[in-house]
């Protein structure tokens, strides 16, 4: 099992940092300060020899998770649509790169959610593709959802120009449930 810790005081003393491990297995977080109101954890990869700081870079995912599994015991009208369920995140989405998903993070993501044999994964990305329902992502959806039984929904985009233009995965592929708006002629 491995450790970390982050010199969040920028002393360049980590004696005053907590150690912690991989977050699914303890599930530590810290803050990096009062401030900034910005938590983060841990994962290692690669028998330990990559340490990942993960931090949010949106509220995005915070907000579907409410929707889908908040809980809110003496306010029900408050709560999702399957309240206390139980939730993965897993992050695709770089924050270097103004959160857009990259294609290790794709991969690890299905990879992972496998492995955990989830029931369902939800993901809110989607873009124009120039080649719809091709390439190593879509060819391990298929096999998530046909060989392991897992459901996959996933924004059908709001690339426009008109109103039945959708964007890739969830608009172009069978392996996935597109979601997206209808607006309906008044």
């Amino acid at each position: 099992q491995w450790w970390g810790a982050v010199d969040t005081s920028c002393a360049g003393d980590l004696s005053q940092a907590e150690a912690m491990t991989n977050y699914r297995t303890l599930r530590q977080y810290r803050s990096f300060d009062d401030l900034a109101k910005l938590n983060y954890c841990l994962n290692f990869w690669d028998d330990g020899k990559v340490m990942s700081i993960v931090a949010d870079a949106g509220d995005h995912g915070t907000h579907v998770a409410g929707i889908t599994a908040g809980y809110f015991p003496d306010q029900p009208e408050l709560n999702g649509i399957a309240p206390g369920a139980q939730l993965v995140s897993l992050k695709i989405g770089d924050s270097r790169l103004g959160s857009m998903e990259t294609g290790v993070g794709l991969m690890r993501a299905l990879i992972y959610a496998q492995k955990l044999k989830v029931d369902l994964i939800n993901m809110s990305y989607g873009e124009a593709a120039c080649v719809a329902n091709s390439g190593r992502f879509v060819r391990l959806s298929e096999e998530i959802v046909n060989k392991h039984g897992i459901m996959y929904l996933c924004s059908a985009g709001n690339n426009g120009p008109a109103l039945t233009t959708v964007g890739a995965p969830g608009g172009t592929s069978s392996a996935m449930i597109g979601v997206g708006a209808y607006l309906a002629p008044s």
